[in-house]
Order: C-alpha cells, then sequence, then structure tokens
C-alpha cells in the first residue's frame, strides 16, 4: 500500500488541522488582546480574553467550513467586537464591577475589536482556504499539503505571539501577571508549531523513503513513472506542476508467451526532487520554531 493510501479521510483531516487552528487563535489572542488594550487602566483579562476568542473563533471556524471564506467577510470584524465585548463583560463579572462599565467598554471597545477581527479573519484566512481547497483534491496529496502548510503557518503565528509578548508594558498592569499569562500562551504557540513541523516532516521522509524504496525495486507492485499519453484523463491531484505518474502493476501469466506485466495509472503524484524540496522548507520552518524558544 502507498503512503497516498494510508491517508487520512476529509473528516479527520479538517477536525485535526481545523483544531489546531482553533487552538491557536485561543494562544494568540492572549499576548494580542493584552498588547491592544494595555492603555486601558486596571485591566487585566488574558483569561478571559482566551476563554471570549475560544468561543467566537469556534464560530468563525465552523462557519468557514460549512459556507467557504465568504463567510469571513462580516464576521470576523462583527465577532472580533463581540469577541472584546464578551471578555469585558467577564471581566466585570469577575471583578462586581457596574453594569455601565460594560456600555462604556462596548464604545470604547468597538475600533479595537473590529481591528482585530479583520486580522485574526486575514491570519486564518490562509489555512482554512487550503483546508477548503484540500477538500476538490482525493487523499493522495492532500494531507500532506495540508500538514505542511499548517506547520509554516503554526511557526509565523508563534513568532508574531512572542512579538506581541515582548512589547507588552507593564503600565497599570500587573507586570508579572500579565507577563505570565502571554509567556504561556506563547509557548504553548510554540508547542502546536512544533508538534505540526515534526508531523509535516515526518509525514514528507515516509513519502519519499516509499519513492526510494520504488526505485531500488523493493515494492515489485508498484512504480512510479512519466506521464504518458493514457494517463492524460487523470485529475491533476498533486501540487508538483510536472508530476510523476504512479501505476500498479501486475503479473500477466507464465509460460514463454505471456510473461510480463500489466500496469494500470492510479493517479498522479509528486516527484522526488518536489518531495525533497518540500520536505527542505519544512525542516527550515521547524528550526524557526525552534529557534522561537529562545526568544
Amino acid at each position: 500500500m502507498t503512503p497516498w493510501e494510508k491517508d487520512t479521510s476529509r473528516a479527520a483531516r479538517e477536525r485535526i488541522f481545523g483544531g489546531m487552528i482553533w487552538i491557536a487563535l485561543i494562544l494568540l489572542s492572549v499576548p494580542a488582546g493584552l498588547w491592544a488594550i494595555q492603555w486601558l487602566p486596571r485591566f487585566e483579562a488574558g483569561i478571559e480574553i482566551a476563554v471570549s476568542t475560544a468561543f467566537w473563533s469556534g464560530l468563525l471556524i465552523r462557519a468557514v467550513l460549512r459556507k467557504g471564506l465568504r463567510a469571513i467577510l462580516w464576521r470576523a470584524p462583527f465577532f472580533g467586537w463581540l469577541n472584546v465585548l464578551t471578555a469585558l463583560a467577564l471581566h466585570l463579572a469577575s471583578t462586581h464591577a457596574r453594569a455601565g462599565a460594560l456600555v462604556l467598554g462596548a464604545i470604547y471597545g468597538l475600533p479595537i475589536g473590529i481591528v482585530l477581527g479583520v486580522g485574526f479573519g486575514a491570519l486564518v484566512a490562509f489555512p482554512l482556504g487550503y483546508l477548503l481547497r484540500a477538500r476538490g483534491r482525493q487523499p493522495w496529496d492532500a494531507t500532506i499539503n495540508v500538514a505542511l502548510v499548517c506547520g509554516v503557518w503554526l511557526t509565523v503565528v508563534a513568532a508574531l505571539g512572542a512579538a506581541f509578548a515582548s512589547d507588552i508594558s507593564c503600565g497599570y498592569m500587573g507586570c508579572d501577571e500579565v507577563s505570565a499569562e502571554a509567556w504561556i500562551a506563547t509557548r504553548g504557540l510554540l508547542v502546536l508549531a512544533s508538534a505540526a513541523m515534526v508531523t509535516a516532516i515526518l509525514l514528507h521522509v515516509r513519502t519519499l523513503r516509499w519513492h526510494q524504496r520504488v526505485k531500488e525495486g523493493r515494492h515489485l507492485d508498484y512504480a512510479v513513472v512519466s506521464p504518458g499519453e493514457n494517463a492524460l484523463a487523470l485529475l491533476p491531484l498533486v501540487e508538483d506542476r510536472d508530476p510523476s505518474l504512479l501505476v500498479r502493476r501486475a503479473s500477466v501469466g507464465m509460460g514463454p508467451f505471456r510473461e510480463g506485466d500489466t500496469r494500470s495509472a492510479i493517479a498522479y503524484v509528486a516527484r522526488y526532487e518536489f518531495l525533497l524540496a518540500r520536505t527542505s522548507l519544512a525542516a527550515m520552518a521547524g528550526v524557526t520554531a525552534t529557534a522561537l524558544w529562545w526568544i
């Protein structure tokens, strides 16, 4: 069985990587939210921001996976404002503040929420768009590509979270507590990015090893050849613009006039050189994610 035939289903792929994207947004919201509201006096709401973002980002991701990327257009800024409002309400409820402060916070939090909502919507559009794009492809090439894209994206998000955390001013807030919240969230992003990159690297290495074994003749039932005229009817199922063709070989029979084999095309697959280049990219992103641990 080829690595592509062992691939995960579409539902499992979207649950795994969609969950990673959701967790990343929750963790990023802590340093980003604290950075955006650091000018507010005595407003320490790292936990409230995370809880609120978990709810609203979950609704956003669910809407995108059901209705497409257009669902981000109006939901992202609106949910961003509701996110700030919800975090403020949770904070006021925990501190037993007056209800009038919520109305004031809703007014002043409107521009902050819209900006954060648009920013988070634009940030999440790329990996979710790739997940949606993978739906139209058979599983020969989908999961390995989604793993790489999500891993690189999570590395960028981890770097963004580290940048927000390092720029949070003490101001009126409890510096030690806020720094602890931002530090924990940033480290969580790094763990998530590292896990995604290790997954992407392992998937690519597994596929590369299978390619190599086929070249060495250790998989007699399969062959990877250059596409011919007979394979033009197959769908292009891989990112490689110049793919190879995966064929299954079967013995015709025994005897002096029936020896040999027949080859039936299965699908287009990425070339060995293309997979090697993508593995190098995954390794570079993995090194970047590792380097962020010391920042």
